[in-house]
C-alpha cells in the first residue's frame, strides 16, 4: 500500500515534469512496483543506495592516517652524482641542506666528474644544468674545462655566464683563449662582464693581456670590473697596466686599482702605491693607498 509521501512525491514529479495523464500513470504504477520498493528499502538500511560503487573509492584508504607521498630526496637510479645536484635545485634557499650537498660532493671529489659532464649536456634538465656548470667550478673539475668551453657560445645568457664563472673558478689557462674570444663579438654587457671577471680567475700573464688591453675600450664601470680582475690575477705582470690606470680620471676607478695593487704585492707595486699616497689628487685614494704600503711592509707572521 502507497505511503502518503509516495502520493504526493509521484503528484510532485507529474506536475514538475508536465507529464500526461497516461504518462503520469505509468510513472506511478513503476514507482509502486514491488521490487522497486524493496530496492529502495534495502539501500536506505544499508547506507549504500546512493554510493554505488563506494567501496572502489575508498580502497586501501584507511581512516585518520594521510596517504604516503614519495620521497622527492629518493635516489633515482641515475647516480649519486646526479641526485645531489638534484636534491642541492630543491633546497632552494635552505642552508642545511645545502652545506650537506656541498659536502657530499666534495667527498665525492674527482668520482662526480663523469656525472657532472653528463649533466651540462642539453638532455638535462635547465635548472640541474646550471647547478651542475656551478658545482664544476667550486670543485675545480678540470674534465669539465672543454664543455664549458661549449657552453660559452648556447643560446642561453645565464649558461653563458654561469660557464666563464665556472671555468674562472678552475682557473686552468687552457680555457683563456675560449673567454678571449667571446670578448671580441657582440655580447650582451652580462656576459661580457662575467668574462673580465672569470679573466680573474687565472694566474697566466696570458690573461693579464687580454684584460690589460680592454681597459682602454671600455666604460668607466668595465674598466673597475677589470681592475678588480687584474688584482684577483696576482701575477707579477699586473703591476704595470694597474700603476698606469692610477692617472685615470675616474675616482672610483683609481680606488680600485690601489686595491688590485695591494693585492698583487711586491716591490713595484708597493712603490706604484707610494706615489699614489702623496700625488694623488683624492684624499680618499691617498689614504687608502698610504694604508695599502702600511699592510704590504708589515711582517707576516
Amino acid at each position: 500500500m502507497r505511503t502518503h509521501f509516495q502520493i504526493v512525491a509521484v503528484t510532485t514529479l507529474c506536475i514538475t515534469l508536465l507529464l500526461s495523464a497516461s504518462s503520469c500513470k505509468q510513472l506511478d504504477e513503476v514507482l509502486n512496483n514491488e521490487e522497486m520498493q524493496e530496492f529502495h528499502r534495502k539501500g536506505m538500511e544499508s547506507g549504500s543506495g546512493l554510493k554505488v560503487g563506494a567501496e572502489n573509492q575508498t580502497k586501501d584508504v584507511v581512516v585518520g592516517q594521510e596517504p604516503k607521498l614519495p620521497d622527492p630526496f629518493a635516489p633515482s637510479g641515475k647516480g649519486e652524482t646526479y641526485d645531489l645536484i638534484a636534491k642541492r635545485v630543491r633546497c632552494g634557499t635552505d642552508p642545511r641542506c645545502t652545506r650537506d650537498t656541498t659536502k657530499a660532493l666534495r667527498e665525492l671529489g674527482r668520482r662526480a666528474g663523469p656525472g657532472l659532464i653528463s649533466l651540462l649536456g642539453n638532455e638535462a634538465p635547465n635548472d640541474m644544468r646550471i647547478e651542475a656548470i656551478r658545482v664544476s667550478g667550486w670543485l675545480q673539475e678540470t674534465t669539465a674545462i672543454e664543455p664549458l668551453k661549449e657552453l660559452l657560445t648556447s643560446p642561453q645568457g645565464a649558461i653563458q655566464r654561469e660557464a666563464a664563472w665556472a671555468l674562472g673558478l678552475i682557473g686552468d689557462p687552457k680555457a683563456i683563449d675560449a673567454l678571449a674570444e667571446i670578448l671580441g663579438g657582440q655580447n650582451r654587457l652580462e656576459l661580457t662582464e662575467a668574462v673580465y671577471q672569470a679573466l680573474g680567475g687565472f694566474n697566466d700573464e696570458k690573461a693579464v693581456q687580454v684584460l690589460a688591453e680592454a681597459l682602454p675600450k671600455v666604460t668607466p664601470d668595465l674598466r673597475a670590473t677589470i681592475v678588480s680582475s687584474l688584482g684577483r690575477t696576482r701575477h707579477p705582470a699586473a703591476v704595470k697596466p694597474l700603476s698606469d690606470v692610477l692617472r685615470d680620471p675616474g675616482e672610483l676607478v683609481r680606488v680600485e686599482a690601489v686595491n688590485a695593487l695591494a693585492s698583487v704585492g711586491g716591490d713595484d707595486a708597493i712603490a706604484a702605491l707610494e706615489q699614489a699616497a702623496t700625488t694623488d689628487s683624492s684624499e680618499t685614494v691617498k689614504k687608502q693607498a698610504l694604508d695599502a704600503v702600511k699592510d704590504l711592509k708589515t711582517p707576516r707572521m
